[in-house]
């Protein structure tokens, strides 16, 4: 086998990116929060859209999933819950923030 010393500098311009990708990883939700044969219909996709509240085009940044009751759900990332609610022009809603935003 064979070692290298590895500066310190040099060490936390290596480790620093790695630990940020690995963090970043964490708090991206990569799946559907709920089982697939419980989605009824996906209403609302990530991505540019005509707001249905607001009556203009502006991003929306989660996905609307419509289930039937009871559904458990599950958050796909490490975050925090910022709404557990119900809201007549949303329905039963949970807004998690995941990642630093």
């Amino acid at each position: 086998t064979t070692s290298a010393f590895i500066p310190k500098e040099a060490e936390k311009q290596i480790i620093s990116p790695i630990t940020s990708i690995v963090e970043d990883n964490a708090t991206t939700p990569s799946i559907l929060p709920i089982a697939k044969n419980d989605i009824k219909k996906i209403s609302s996709e990530y991505g540019m859209r005509y707001d249905p509240i607001k009556k203009i085009k502006k991003m929306h940044t989660g996905i609307d999933i419509i289930a039937p009751k009871g559904t458990e759900i599950m958050s796909t990332a490490d975050g925090l819950v910022k709404t557990a609610s119900f809201s007549d022009g949303y329905g039963h809603h949970i807004k998690i923030q995941h990642g630093k935003s």
